[in-house]
């Protein structure tokens, strides 16, 4: 998966680490629920802005069949005592669209890029009657079928690889939501403090820890 961790420092976690020793307490349930929410809103954000484009706009990414956008969700975990809230995909598309790249074949002579809707959800060998067809002026060799009529359709452009540039789109999500992503995480740890408090009987605190992004 290729994954986006919230990376969160934050002030007023110690203190909130030290009355749980204190309580012999584990993770409270304040905190595993302010970063699921931070970690949905991440995800919204990927979802609805950066993976929802339209050709022509700068709105994000261009959605060509929508397969990557619909890969992808959240997922938390409690490791020792850290909350750790990822949003990820399992495409192989989702790193190389974030970081950039070359793709390059392995075992074939060339990609086949896709060209037609049928293409787009289809590998060349599930095409059929698919046959290697050269443009004589530009040397562009293209996967094509003949169609009824004489006619002809180009279904993949053949090469030896392509660039894809880094789009950052992830990046951009979690800088988008930053500081609501704070704001959830600082009022989980409040809160957990809070009733922390009050099981150690101190007075409790009014005022939310300060928190800031790492």
């Amino acid at each position: 998966m290729s994954d986006v961790v919230i990376p969160l420092a934050t002030v007023g976690i110690s203190r909130l680490e030290e009355k749980l020793k204190a309580l012999k307490q584990g993770i409270p349930a304040q905190m595993v629920d302010a970063i699921e929410r931070a970690s949905l809103l991440v995800e919204r954000e990927v979802k609805q802005k950066q993976l929802s484009g339209r050709r022509g706009t700068r709105t994000g990414l261009d959605v060509d069949t929508g397969q990557l956008r619909a890969s992808f969700s959240s997922s938390v975990f409690v490791v020792g005592e850290r909350v750790v809230g990822i949003v990820g995909s399992p495409s192989v598309y989702s790193r190389i669209h974030e970081s950039g790249g070359e793709i390059r074949p392995k075992a074939a002579k060339a990609l086949a890029i896709p060209l037609t809707p049928e293409a787009k959800i289809n590998k060349p060998r599930q095409m059929g009657d698919l046959f290697v067809w050269q443009n004589q002026d530009t040397g562009k060799a293209f996967l094509a079928r003949s169609e009824e009529g004489g006619g002809l359709t180009l279904h993949y452009f053949l090469t030896g690889g392509v660039t894809i540039p880094a789009r950052k789109y992830l990046t951009k999500a979690q800088q988008a939501v930053k500081k609501d992503v704070v704001n959830l995480v600082g009022k989980g740890v409040s809160i957990a403090i809070q009733k922390a408090d009050k099981r150690v009987g101190s007075k409790g605190t009014k005022e939310f820890p300060k928190v800031t992004p790492s």
